[in-house]
């Protein structure tokens, strides 16, 4: 209960203006001071139509005090409202005309008071003219008693003097003592409030020095980070015309192209991903995949990667549910990025392994996985797990770590999928012995594990075989590449090369005679979202239930809300990831 009020009690305090906080504690105080001086007064039966004065100003402070609080803006005015009356009525008229007043009385501390009050309360032009007032009201009416003797109203008891003069004394010196020690308590916790408003202050402003710091080195980067898969591609393509008899040269020069158009597609990825994160549209897509299938590809690609950094690299998956359901490409992208910054960050003739196993569990929907990957790299501080390894733009100070090509992203984006997917990431770490790191996730199981695809060269191709698909593309690379990844599927594919010719072509086709639509969205004249929505309303039976799937290179997440909006089933990113395509068209042909 105590806690309770004093929680109220800060919270109030908090969120009320210090100037009126203090007037209202002032105005309190003169109310109980006056409280008990009439209550003392009454009691000894003296001074009954000073009492009456002093009742009437009890009732004027409790007024003053309702008006400053319903206007409280204007508390330098109340203040003079509050002082004026008092200095310039009631106290003339208890030392001029009320029983027991005079010289002798303590009305001549009541006066020294009333000055004070003036000092402590008022500030600006209010404490020039009250002061000067005050003062002059103060000599004249001292000046007039002195002159007008007959005025006062003595009493025959001079213990009621010593008693009056005594009182005076203790409650104003108790009043001052309390306005000025609750005044010094305002100023220190304003001060200690202004203290902590500028060292947070500068803390922020630490931060975001740091913060462009890190952006600045992360460009700087990223520019190089960019520009070697670049130059790669471009040093390959040169190579590969000069050899373009020699077969052998020519596939070497192709596979290293494909690995440098990985490598900057990841890189841009990345910094999509860093985007949607910072506007927290990160979302997960469901989809078939098997858990066997993503360790033999992550394989597949790193061991290329640890063979260049002549580092030892083993993986293994021992799990007996295989077929799940889930979001593969980000499991896929969590598990690339930190066994790569293993074999990145692990010297010649280290080791990374990893291990994928199914912990044992009693459930008919779910399989839990532990994906534990160590290596004997550089290692980590503690203080750095702690602190930064989540944190974007940033990377160890370590200068074998700086020496290694890295955006300092690739964790933060990490952590950011593992979270979303409800898992779990413990890292342990010692600085020159290496690091281990255990994600636990849970997956669904696969139930209805699909039967419409074979594998060509170790790749999983989507049998679409009587399938009509319309492709509509403006661009003749994108075209051709978008094509042959069909025609691999063995659909018949029919090309569009703009919005108007699709619309044509499926308005002029057989009800029911296109399986499906992608769709290119930005194009010359009308665009994809305006062709969709033209299909979506012609008058025929197929128009509505023709599945349209986007191709864009706008691959924010306001791009898929805006083709969705515009009547189209599935979104797909340029450059076209094939294993998301078929997953897309399997749902679309078979489920």
């Amino acid at each position: 209960m105590v806690q309770k009020i004093k929680d109220r009690f800060g919270k109030y305090i908090a969120r009320t203006d210090s100037q009126l906080w203090i007037y209202n504690t002032i105005i309190l105080i003169e109310i109980l001071a006056l409280t008990i001086l009439v209550a003392i007064e009454f009691f000894m039966g003296y001074e009954q139509d000073g009492l009456l004065v002093m009742a009437a100003l009890w009732v004027y402070l409790v007024a003053m005090a309702l008006l400053a609080n319903y206007y409280p803006k204007k508390v330098q005015l109340f203040y003079a409202l509050v002082v004026a009356p008092v200095n310039l009525v009631v106290f003339p008229f208890m030392f001029l005309w009320a029983e027991g007043g005079g010289i002798e009385s303590g009305m001549p501390v009541w006066l020294t008071f009333g000055i004070l009050l003036v000092c402590i309360m008022t500030s600006g032009i209010y404490f020039k003219i009250l002061l000067a007032v005050t003062v002059v009201t103060d000599v004249m009416i001292i000046l007039y008693g002195y002159f007008h003797q007959e005025t006062f109203k003595y009493i025959d008891n001079d213990f009621y003097y010593y008693q009056d003069n005594l009182i005076a004394v203790l409650v104003v010196a108790g009043t001052i003592g309390l306005i000025l020690k609750y005044q010094r308590y305002v100023q220190t916790r304003q001060t200690k409030r202004i203290e902590d408003a500028v060292m947070e202050a500068e803390q922020e402003k630490l931060n975001a020095q740091k913060a462009n710091v890190a952006k600045t080195n992360f460009l700087a980067n990223m520019s190089h980070d960019i520009r070697t898969p670049m130059n790669a591609i471009v040093g390959m393509t040169d190579i590969a015309k000069y050899n373009i008899d020699d077969k052998e040269k020519v596939q070497e020069c192709l596979n290293k192209i494909t690995a440098s158009s990985t490598q900057l597609l990841n890189l841009l990825n990345n910094i999509l991903d860093m985007s949607e994160i910072e506007m927290d549209t990160l979302k997960l897509k469901e989809g078939q995949f098997s858990m066997t299938e993503l360790a033999e590809n992550i394989q597949v690609v790193l061991a290329q990667m640890a063979r260049g950094r002549k580092v030892e690299f083993e993986m293994t998956c021992d799990v007996e549910h295989e077929n799940l359901l889930g979001d593969s490409v980000r499991l896929r992208q969590v598990m690339m990025n930190i066994i790569s910054n293993g074999i990145k960050y692990t010297d010649a003739f280290g080791k990374v392994s990893v291990s994928i196993t199914e912990a044992a569990m009693n459930d008919s929907d779910y399989a839990e996985f532990d994906i534990i990957v160590t290596d004997t790299g550089v290692g980590m501080t503690q203080e750095f797990i702690e602190n930064h390894i989540f944190k974007p733009f940033e990377r160890s100070e370590d200068r074998r770590v700086q020496k290694v090509e890295g955006s300092g992203i690739g964790m933060s984006i990490s952590k950011s999928i593992i979270d979303a997917m409800g898992a779990t990431l413990a890292i342990e770490s010692t600085v020159g012995v290496g690091s281990r790191f255990s994600i636990h996730v849970r997956l669904k199981k696969d139930k209805n594990v699909q039967k419409n695809f074979k594998v060509e060269d170790g790749i999983a191709i989507l049998d679409a075989s009587g399938k009509n698909i319309l492709v509509v593309e403006d661009n003749d690379m994108n075209m051709e590449i978008i094509k042959a990844i069909l025609e691999r599927t063995h659909a018949h594919v029919i090309c569009a090369w703009d919005a108007e010719e699709a619309i044509d072509i499926f308005g002029k086709s057989k009800e029911g005679h296109f399986d499906l639509i992608l769709m290119d969205i930005q194009m010359p004249g009308m665009d994809g979202y305006g062709a969709a929505r033209a299909i979506r309303s012609m008058d025929r039976k197929d128009s509505m239930s023709i599945p349209i799937m986007a191709m864009t290179a706008n691959a924010f997440a306001q791009d898929v809300e805006k083709a969705f909006d515009a009547g189209m089933n599935a979104h797909l990113a340029k450059p076209i990831d094939v294993d998301e395509l078929f997953q897309k068209m399997y749902h679309f042909f078979y489920t």
